[in-house]
């Protein structure tokens, strides 16, 4: 059986917030910013296979797909599955004790 791959879309708010959290670990160690960053980027590209191992984040569908999240580490990733596109939008990436 052949896995199904998803295009992945890493949208620009969520690209601002992957920037924003390596900034901020940056000030503190450069090298776990870097650990960080990559480590946020990986979880996303692991989004391509079965994107739907990772739980809703919000119980409403709009018609653009439920969103999901994935927690990494402190920080939240943030997506959807765009089942008839075989894509996954990932909307947004912040740190947990932020408002969502």
């Amino acid at each position: 059986m052949v896995e199904k791959t998803y295009e992945i879309n890493v949208w620009k708010r969520a690209q601002s917030g992957i920037k924003k959290i390596y900034d901020h670990v940056y000030k503190e160690s450069p090298q776990n910013a870097v650990m960080v960053r990559d480590k946020l980027y990986d979880v996303i590209d692991s989004l391509e296979t079965f994107p739907y191992r990772f739980s809703v984040f919000k119980p409403v569908d709009d018609g653009n797909g439920f969103v999901r999240s994935v927690a990494v580490w402190d920080f939240i990733i943030v997506y959807r599955i765009r089942e008839e596109k075989s894509q996954i939008a990932v909307t947004r990436v912040f740190h947990g004790a932020r408002n969502k």
